[in-house]
């Protein structure tokens, strides 16, 4: 399983994030993000970091996080290559992130993802783990 699914909507991007655990799901939404707004994302980074989000809920905490990815994105040229999560709670998220440059030439660009929005935003337990449902503003 590649960790989402796209789903029709009319002008913006919804997306099916999936994961065994809600630490799996967040890290496979981070990844895929790249994978939405380039034809080539990079495989390794080489810049460390670490962030601290806090939401009134999971759901929240995703966009936060999502969020904070399109502003590494699009304002310091960052694009994720792998994730950690360090710690996760109903309110909380502590990840570590595996950074790379981005590079127009090389990675390509599939889809200028503007913002996450918390339209049809959803995050729940499945029968086989973790499922979120989320809206991006193209």
């Amino acid at each position: 399983m590649p960790g989402y699914r796209l789903l029709n909507h009319t002008a913006d991007l919804g997306v099916l994030f999936y994961g065994p655990s809600p630490e799996s799901l967040f890290v496979n939404a981070g990844l895929a993000l790249s994978r939405l707004m380039m034809e080539r994302p990079p495989r390794r980074g080489r810049e460390k970091r670490r962030l601290k989000l806090e939401g009134e809920d999971r759901a929240e905490l995703l966009v936060r996080f999502l969020s904070e990815l399109l502003y590494l994105f699009h304002v310091q040229g960052q694009v994720l290559t792998a994730a950690a999560v360090d710690r996760l709670t109903a309110k909380e998220l502590e990840i570590s992130l595996d950074l790379a440059g981005y590079d127009p030439e090389s990675h390509g660009l599939k889809a200028e993802i503007k913002a996450v929005t918390y339209h049809d935003l959803e995050i729940k337990p499945t029968r086989t783990g973790w499922r979120a449902r989320v809206v991006f503003d193209l």
